[in-house]
């Protein structure tokens, strides 16, 4: 059976927010912010530049059968490719060249004729669906139904009953199993250390699955709609339950989570409509926004004293019928009580008597063994011996006239919070944080989302204009303009320069600061200084010789122009270049003036960089 394009869609909608293919009662919480990039083109490919400088190949745009990506262009290393071929029908051949690393999602998809592709072992990530609906991948099925290539294991769509990826495999990609439905558990061996987005959703025939402690990376959406799972395994290395990672498993009635997790991140449970009780170990600190969502059978839930954030929509649908399991002041606690949800403290304090309490404690009747006089009824009076606070309970001592005393425990007092509201920032959330100001307990709530910055990408930047060598770093500071706004250099933004001492051509690169982000570079040319003409001389006959002044900054050479016309018109004047600073010219029309002017040149990179043109300055041929 081959798996439908909407697989891919359907992990990305359901592990990263989107709400297309969304299952009912689904919430989507995250989003994906595409940003545009320079699109620069090489021969019939499309490319943009990576962080790093190199390049990534974004489209191919030509018509040959067999392609050859290149190393590199304009000197930048290639290192990655990203959806160029997307329904490049007529292509049946491609060598990818060593050094590239990265093969991203669908970038080979539907190249229907693809049989040949050369894959280097510099290749460390593959995406989803790269080669989905090729010639080349149906073939390797055919091979073997559990396709590896570089250690990576990509695709499983023909797997079925119990399997076992082989030994090599370090990486399993993502929606590698995805409706793969024929699965009936999974054997995952030590080698693997990463485990992608959505890896095995859909597998609605697996029952059960190990995970190692050799996994030490994982995806979101792991065991999205596993509808039949019922035993996971999961290992120390993880620190996190991820973003829907058990949605819709209807048929997990339990689960351990290791003493390593730390969140149980959005959505991790929604819908495990078989999940009667759980419990959270110590570790965990972080409950996210629908992580029990419709657990309709969830009754019990022990939540530590670690705790400092559950999520308002937490237990959306089922806070009427769950219950709570906590310890006294605990952040847990004031989460039940803030949202109407039934509650069980595991150190609820008990009622002791008011101070100087004063009553009379009947005989203990004839009992011959006994301490006290039969006839004697003890007097008690209390006195508190050791005080209540907010992180201990306290003692009340009852006493006797006759000597007789006991003791009964006083209930921790309530916190005396101090509330401060902390604003967000780029960085972090905001939060309300409230302090105790007798122990220094504290909890937060009232989260707001962090700030958002503005990208300066596509920001107006004037007054870059061409220099001349100095022999020092030349750094023009533009004016940066984005929409109506006039940007403030050190407040809004910095300034970087590269290449700026050499003649050629220098960068200043624009990035945002405050409440910016994002980079403009922009570019301008370091020209050679100015050039002069000496001396201008007639040897001999019909001869011209130029001597030039040498110029300052390591110039490659000069150029000599000359015309009969002090205009210099076209039909009238010669150029020629030189690596000295004089050149004797011959074969001129004795008896004819001539005029010239002379400009220093730098070549670097392949290109020649030229200075302004000298004054003119003439002399008659003998």
């Amino acid at each position: 059976m081959k798996k439908q394009i909407v697989s891919s869609a359907l992990a990305l909608s359901m592990v990263f927010g989107g709400a297309a293919y969304l299952p009912e009662g689904f919430s989507a919480q995250n989003s994906i912010v595409a940003q545009a990039e320079d699109i620069l083109t090489y021969g019939d490919f499309e490319y943009t530049y990576n962080d790093d400088r190199t390049v990534k190949i974004t489209k191919y745009t030509g018509d040959s059968a067999d392609v050859t990506i290149p190393s590199s262009i304009n000197g930048k290393n290639v290192t990655s490719i990203s959806s160029a071929f997307i329904g490049c029908y007529g292509i049946t051949s491609v060598t990818i060249p060593d050094g590239v690393t990265s093969i991203g999602d669908n970038t080979f998809l539907f190249c229907g004729d693809l049989t040949s592709v050369t894959i280097p072992k510099s290749v460390t990530f593959i995406g989803c669906d790269a080669f989905a609906y090729t010639k080349w991948l149906e073939n390797k099925q055919n091979e073997d139904p559990i396709v590896v290539v570089n250690d990576i294991l990509i695709d499983c769509e023909k797997c079925s009953g119990d399997v076992t990826i082989p030994n090599n495999v370090k990486c399993i990609n993502s929606s590698s199993f995805s409706k793969c439905t024929d699965i009936t558990s999974i054997t995952i061996p030590d080698s693997v250390t990463e485990i992608n987005n959505g890896a095995f959703m859909s597998c609605t025939g697996l029952t059960s699955i190990s995970i190692p402690n050799s996994v030490i990376s994982v995806g979101n959406g792991l065991f999205i709609d596993c509808r039949s799972l019922k035993s996971v395994t999961i290992p120390n290395s993880f620190t996190e339950i991820g973003y829907s990672d058990f949605a819709f498993c209807e048929s997990l009635t339990s689960i351990a989570l290791p003493d390593s997790i730390i969140s149980i991140n959005d959505e991790a449970f929604n819908g495990c409509t078989s999940l009667t009780d759980i419990t959270l170990p110590d570790s965990v600190s972080y409950i996210g926004c629908g992580a029990f969502r419709n657990c309709t059978s969830l009754t019990s839930i022990t939540i530590p004293a670690n705790v400092s954030y559950i999520d308002e929509c937490a237990f959306d649908g089922i806070t009427s019928s769950v219950k709570i399991f906590c310890y006294y002041g605990s952040y847990a606690e004031q989460y039940a009580i803030k949202n109407g949800i039934k509650y069980k403290l595991f150190d609820e304090p008990e009622e002791a008597p008011e101070e100087e309490e004063k009553f009379e404690y009947p005989a203990y009747g004839d009992d011959s063994d006994s301490d006290t006089d039969s006839d004697h009824a003890h007097n008690y009076t209390s006195k508190i011996t050791k005080a209540a606070t907010c992180k201990s309970t306290g003692v009340r001592t009852y006493t006797c006239s006759c000597g007789d005393t006991y003791t009964k425990t006083i209930a921790k007092t309530a916190h005396k919070y101090t509330t401060k509201v902390v604003a967000p920032t780029y960085n972090a959330q905001g939060y309300t944080q409230h302090t105790c100001s007798v122990c220094g307990d504290s909890y937060k709530d009232t989260y707001t989302a962090k700030l958002t910055r503005t990208s300066i990408a596509k920001a107006t930047v004037t007054g870059i204009s061409n220099k001349v060598y100095t022999g020092k770093a030349i750094k023009p500071s533009p004016a940066v303009k984005l929409g109506n706004r006039t940007l403030k250099k050190g407040t809004d933004y910095t300034l970087s320069y590269k290449n700026n001492v050499k003649c050629g051509k220098a960068t200043v690169t624009v990035t945002g600061k405050g409440n910016y982000t994002g980079k403009v570079t922009k570019t301008f040319i370091i020209k050679p200084k100015k050039a002069a003409v000496k001396k201008l001389s007639s040897p001999k006959t019909r001869q011209l010789k130029v001597a030039i002044k040498q110029s300052a900054g390591g110039v490659t050479g000069y150029q000599i122009t000359y015309s009969t016309s002090k205009k210099f018109t076209k039909k009238t004047t010669k150029s020629v270049r030189i690596t000295s600073t004089s050149r004797t010219i011959k074969n001129l029309k004795k008896g004819k003036t001539y005029y010239v002017k002379v400009r220093a040149y730098k070549k670097t990179g392949g290109v020649r960089y030229f200075s302004s043109y000298s004054a003119v300055k003439k002399l008659r041929i003998k």
